[in-house]
């Protein structure tokens, strides 16, 4: 991408824009001359269950470990972005023959572009999260127009008071975890045997089934319905885009 808008610096475009499939990272706003360590959002990898308080404000005992990270993420991306940049304009520039004095840092490419699109909803955001005008959030919420999930489907006799949905991603159903640590999270569902747990997950997994453990390789047909019912107590998911989306609609 920053070959790009190296080509539209030196043809002297002023108007440009990116567009990206996720948010907007934190290290990305020192480069809009926003010092995240003055806002109370966490860094991309260390977000914990319980970071919060009633007030919307990192705990104590985490915010100085949240900081250090967002330190050393704002020095790693300017370090990359700086090495970086002389090894991506020599391949660009000098390979091709094409003649400039002064290569630029994507740093400074990245400062020049007026626009940033993010395929996020504004409402999936921190309360904290730094408002610019060059962060324009174009994600939408998914709206289940039929109102199902606003109706309790009751159950049928004879079936589990408690079911668990458990999916990961539509194409990656594991998220990069190694076997190790999807066998560790199937043992700890099937210690829970008051409850059914539904799974989607590869083929390969599937030697693990057990009688309160269900793995599946495709979620069952109209799965919407399944989240209805009142017996459904909890569904895990991976907290990708959708699910942040399904999150919102059901008030969850």
């Amino acid at each position: 991408m920053a070959g790009s808008f190296a080509v539209f610096e030196e043809l002297g475009i002023k108007n440009t824009f990116d567009i990206s499939a996720s948010i907007f990272a934190p290290e990305y706003l020192q480069f809009l001359d926003i010092n995240v360590l003055n806002f109370q959002i966490p860094d991309m990898t260390s977000a914990k269950p319980n970071d919060w308080n009633k007030e919307n404000k990192i705990k104590e005992n985490r915010f100085k470990e949240i900081l250090k990270k967002h330190e050393i993420r704002n020095n790693e991306t300017k370090k990359l972005f700086k090495n970086n940049s002389k090894d991506y304009f020599n391949k660009l520039f000098e390979l091709r023959g094409i003649k400039k004095e002064k290569i630029p840092e994507i740093k400074n490419l990245f400062k020049n572009i007026k626009y940033h699109f993010l395929n996020q909803n504004i409402f999936g955001n921190f309360k904290e999260f730094p408002t610019n005008n060059k962060l324009i959030y174009i994600g939408g919420i998914i709206v289940e127009n039929r109102g199902i999930l606003l109706n309790k489907i009751k159950n049928e006799k004879k079936q589990q008071n408690c079911v668990v949905f458990v999916s990961f991603g539509t194409v990656n159903l594991t998220k990069g975890m190694v076997e190790d640590n999807v066998e560790g999270m199937l043992n700890l569902f099937k210690k829970f045997d008051q409850c059914i747990f539904k799974v989607r997950i590869e083929g390969k997994y599937l030697k693990y089934s057990k009688k309160n453990l269900k793995l599946l390789t495709n979620m069952l047909n109209n799965n919407i319905y399944y989240l209805a019912k009142e017996n459904t107590k909890l569904f895990i998911s991976h907290c990708g885009q959708n699910s942040i989306n399904e999150v919102i609609f059901n008030l969850i």
